[in-house]
């Protein structure tokens, strides 16, 4: 897996480096020091397997050996406290073959470092799952004709307006005027010194960490993807490892145990088991968030078969308020249309039941015969699905098929006017006895006490209007005014 690593350092004369040791140790090579008259040696270092020197275009072409390039830089660069290179140590992932690592590394050092005017001498190392880039860089640029630039140049001051800032005499009060032999009279100006560019600033090195993790994020999978802020800038929550250093890993190597791999062991167990939590917690917000949403979904469709459930008895009310006041007269002439809107709210209500049973899968409904009518039905409480056609099955039980009912519906309208009274009554009673049995069978109400029947299940709805305290007063006899749920006037 991929890792996130950069950082950097410069090799000065004050803390006893120099820079041409450091070109030898980095590229694994034999160097000689001209300031110094001696000769560093590096041959050794197995992990090294590329070494380069990359130029900007006005560089002179010998620079390309690095001994000369170091031994020129230590010339110029030659006070007590001076800087030789700013060096750099980046990781490499493990993902990528030798070759993608040394051309995708030479990629960034090119459009980071070089293109800015630094000489830079680079060098891969591959140890055991641990590929990294050395690199040092020119702390000067070069000018024009090849030459080595300065590091601090002097620019005239201005205010915070941009307006150049005067040099005031002192003696006068008014901006210093010289006059030089042939030019006349030159106004001065403030100045400052600066450096020559920005390689030292912070903003730089941050973009240049920047840069890197985006270059590698170009190479790598999504999920392998590098980040190169701090665990604080993330705000993950996670502990950053120490430093450990050369000295306590050359202890672990003599098998011994350093205190400071140590730490990094036990910071590195614990950002394990955070990580492992963060997931566990991922994943239970998933599962509520799915449940939650299975429940509103039931409690949606609950709601729907229950208002239908409502609808339909208040046609069934006011349908056996109309006949008690006409006797039943005045609804002869409407019978097709009575019996069209009934087939509708039945069909809706059935609809509605038949989601909400298949839906549930907690009930078992089967068929058995009945002693007296050879149909019936039988309810369990069970986790097995209900039987293929749900409700609709259960209605089909009950009654004459859709076409023995047309045929039913074309009898009664061919009587003659003076049978119509009983005929309607008959029909409408025989309806009215099998749209009860299954009501009660189904969970209906109580016919003597109004009182809903009290299912074994307790998870599936009673969709009857009695047990949610609404009034139970709607009839389901137009005739007797029997209480509970039913239409009087449905096939």
């Amino acid at each position: 897996m991929a890792i996130y690593h950069f950082t950097t350092s410069i090799v000065k004369a004050s803390s006893g480096k120099c820079a041409v040791a450091s070109s030898a140790y980095i590229s694994g090579s034999s160097l000689y020091d001209e300031r110094l008259g001696m000769a560093f040696s590096y041959k050794n270092k197995d992990e090294v397997v590329h070494t380069e020197i990359l130029l900007p275009s006005n560089a002179p072409p010998e620079y390309k050996d690095r001994s000369v390039l170091w031994n020129e830089v230590e010339k110029v660069q030659n006070k007590s406290n001076s800087r030789y290179a700013r060096q750099f140590e980046f990781a490499v992932p493990n993902e990528w073959s030798r070759e993608e690592a040394i051309e995708r590394s030479r990629e960034f050092i090119q459009k980071a470092f070089v293109d800015r005017g630094m000489a830079v001498d680079f060098a891969y190392h591959e140890k055991d799952g641990n590929h990294h880039i050395h690199c040092m860089c020119t702390v000067r640029g070069f000018k024009p004709d090849g030459k080595w630039d300065s590091m601090e140049k002097k620019v005239i001051a201005t205010d915070k307006d941009g307006n150049r800032i005067p040099q005031i005499d002192p003696k006068t009060g008014q901006q210093k005027v010289r006059v030089r032999p042939g030019k006349g009279a030159e106004k001065l100006w403030k100045h400052i010194t600066v450096k020559a560019n920005d390689w030292n600033k912070r903003s730089t090195l941050l973009e240049w960490r920047k840069d890197w993790s985006e270059h590698c994020n170009k190479y790598l999978a999504k999920e392998d993807h590098i980040d190169h802020r701090s665990y604080e800038e993330q705000g993950n929550g996670l502990i950053p490892t120490i430093h450990e250093g050369y000295a306590a890993r050359q202890i672990e190597r003599d098998g011994g145990v350093s205190d400071k791999c140590e730490i990094n062991r036990e910071i590195r167990e614990t950002n394990s088991m955070l990580l492992r939590l963060k997931e566990e917690i991922k994943q239970l917000a998933k599962d509520i968030i799915r449940k939650v949403g299975d429940l509103l979904g039931r409690i949606t469709r609950s709601s729907s078969t229950y208002e239908a459930t409502v609808r339909a008895s208040e046609v069934s009310r006011t349908t056996a308020e109309d006949n008690r006041e006409t006797g039943g007269r005045e609804s002869i002439t409407d019978l097709p249309t009575l019996i069209a809107k009934s087939e509708e709210v039945i069909a809706d209500t059935t609809r509605l039941i038949n989601e909400e049973v298949n839906d549930s899968a907690r009930r078992t409904i089967t068929r058995t015969e009945s002693p007296d009518s050879g149909r019936g039905i039988e309810e369990t409480s069970g986790t097995e699905p209900a039987p293929e056609g749900g409700i609709d099955f259960i209605i089909q039980s009950f009654g004459p098929t859709p076409t023995a009912e047309e045929d039913e519906v074309d009898r009664v309208r061919e009587l003659p006017v003076e049978d119509l009274d009983s005929s309607i009554e008959r029909e409408l009673k025989a309806v009215n006895d099998r749209v009860e049995e299954f009501t009660k069978s189904v969970g209906g109400t109580n016919e003597d006490s109004g009182e809903g029947v009290k299912r074994e299940d307790s998870n599936t709805p009673d969709l009857t209007p009695g047990t949610r305290g609404e009034p139970t007063e709607h009839s389901t006899d137009v005739q007797t005014g029997h209480g509970g749920f039913g239409i009087g006037f449905a096939r």
